[in-house]
């Protein structure tokens, strides 16, 4: 639930910065479709878990960052085990036509105040939080109208077929009560006031300052809960986590960003998963010295991933497509999607042919510029492992300390940047949403992260096709062409993945943890270990 991982495409200052995903709004797999996995079914009284959050609310329209606060609050459909869409509190969802969803809803799910939840909880839900002004409100561009059909069927019409749009609602969409909502309609989500979900655990206290209290909810429509108390403890650092890991104070620690260092102070064992977290060297494609192809192609052959995984200090893996494997995996086959990556232009670590590559530009014997770092994070490290490998082919990369504001003005302001290292997070896992910040003309703008200045026009039409079609295989077509140009242009080194990390207890167990158990209550999923 960190901040950074709450923030929209928008608005993604600290987001996509760093590493972490959105603690959001999918329901966990029940219990029971874990009976056979490692551990045991054995009921846990009390489970303390820290994290090095902002909480200011739990209302999802002031905050994206509570959005599922800990597996309380639910949506209509979530993720399943390789990303698949299922049904939540929608036992279905049918489409007359393309650009119209259908949500029949799960009926005898009830609130925590035991209320029934009905068509006009989940009507009023969405058009809250696609209001103006809501820190969601970019999620629901394009919805038309929502209505209800019945007390039990909520239909989503859209001004035109999207195939973001399931994975949004799974991501961003929560349901919470209508009648609690219009009781407190200046102060839902403050503390003693909290908010009324549906989901396996049940907001009992919560402070911006400390933390949340919550317990199991025997009503819940998924099954048992076999974590029946939980406290989230607030922590000013992962320094202090670590600490209180130590002392047994907690007993998992939540987006734990720097796992050497954490693991080194606290004993802790790391649960880990590849993220929606990704490193890139952009290279401006409108100013030189970036602007030649033969020096872009000379620095993605001369980045070596090893020394630049090595300086990040988590755990991750080598990737070499803008759009994470992790994501086309929605799209097509295990089998499929290694075949598009190994049919595209590559350019592995080699220093003799990235001198081949410069020799054919107007800079030869090398050049020098500057590229701007912050402290923060891994920032500087990595930066230092890519101007040590740059160095090696005669390019010259002097690196200028900013202020994180000031990083943050230069990536999304006047496109005068040239060569630059990003981590870039995104929330949503749909395929698009690399691609839908990082290129083309409205990410051009101010505010926009296109930083790397690239727009061809064929590019601008392939963001289009690759969400107006919901045909998988067509889309895979789609963002392969997409892959190919930039294999091609290579205005972006994509240079790692890397991996989302708890930090948990000897104690316990995580069977199965995978990112998508991380879009979901990955809490109540939590087992004693044998």
């Amino acid at each position: 639930m960190k901040p950074r991982r709450a923030a929209t495409l928008a608005a993604a200052t600290v987001a996509l910065l760093s590493m972490g995903l959105a603690a959001c709004s999918a329901t966990s797999t029940p219990p029971s479709a874990l009976a056979n996995a490692p551990g045991t079914n054995a009921v846990i009284p009390q489970l303390t878990i820290g994290d090095d959050a902002a909480i200011p609310t739990l209302n999802p329209d002031k905050t994206a960052d509570t959005v599922g606060a800990y597996g309380a609050l639910e949506s209509l459909i979530k993720f399943g085990p390789t990303g698949q869409i299922e049904p939540a509190l929608a036992a279905s969802v049918t489409q007359p036509n393309p650009a119209t969803y259908v949500y029949h809803l799960r009926q005898g799910v009830t609130f925590w105040d035991g209320d029934p939840m009905t068509s006009a909880d989940v009507v009023n839900a969405l058009n809250y939080e696609r209001e103006p002004g809501s820190e969601i409100s970019s999620h629901f561009t394009g919805v038309k109208s929502v209505t209800a059909d019945g007390p039990y069927t909520v239909t989503v019409t859209l001004d035109q077929p999207n195939a973001t749009w399931e994975s949004q609602v799974a991501t961003f969409v929560v349901i919470f009560e209508k009648k609690f909502q219009q009781e407190h309609p200046a102060t839902m989500g403050q503390p003693g006031v909290l908010i009324q979900g549906t989901g396996p655990l049940v907001i009992d206290s919560f402070d911006p300052t400390t933390g949340l209290q919550l317990s199991a909810n025997p009503h819940w429509w998924g099954g048992q809960v076999l974590v029946k108390h939980v406290m989230v403890k607030l922590f000013s650092s992962e320094t202090d986590e670590a600490l209180a890991f130590r002392a047994g104070e907690i007993d998992a620690a939540h987006d734990v960003l720097n796992p050497r260092s954490f693991v080194s102070a606290s004993g802790a064992n790391l649960v880990s998963t590849p993220a929606f977290s990704e490193g890139y060297f952009g290279m401006n494609y409108e100013i030189a010295p970036w602007n030649n192809i033969h020096v872009r192609r000379a620095v993605a052959y001369a980045l070596n991933r090893s020394d630049i995984i090595a300086a990040l200090g988590n755990k991750a893996e080598p990737v070499t497509t803008l759009i994470p494997p992790n994501q086309l995996t929605q799209l097509g086959s295990q089998a499929q999607i290694s075949a598009l990556v190994n049919s595209l232009p590559s350019y592995p670590y080699s220093i003799a042919k990235a001198r081949a590559e410069l020799a054919q530009s107007p800079y030869p014997h090398g050049f020098t510029a500057t590229a701007i770092t912050i402290d923060f994070g891994a920032y500087t490290p990595i930066n230092e492992a890519i101007a040590a490998d740059l160095a090696k082919v005669g390019i010259t990369l002097k690196l200028k300390l900013v202020s994180f504001n000031q990083y943050i003005d230069d990536l999304t302001g006047p496109r005068t940047l040239g060569g630059t290292y990003l981590t870039f997070n995104v929330i949503s896992p749909d395929p698009s949403s690399f691609p839908s910040a990082l290129l083309g003309a409205s990410n051009l703008a101010a505010g926009g992260w296109n930083y790397a200045n690239y727009n061809p026009a064929a590019m601008n039409t392939l963001l289009a096709e690759g969400t107006a079609t919901l045909d998988t295989g067509k889309r895979l077509a789609i963002y392969t062409q997409m892959l190919k140009m930039l294999a091609n242009d290579e205005p972006y080194v994509p240079l790692f993945i890397q991996d989302y990390n708890i930090a948990l207890s000897s104690k316990y167990t995580l069977p199965g943890y995978t990112v998508w158990d991380e879009l979901g209550a990955w809490v109540i999923d939590i087992r004693q270990a044998r």
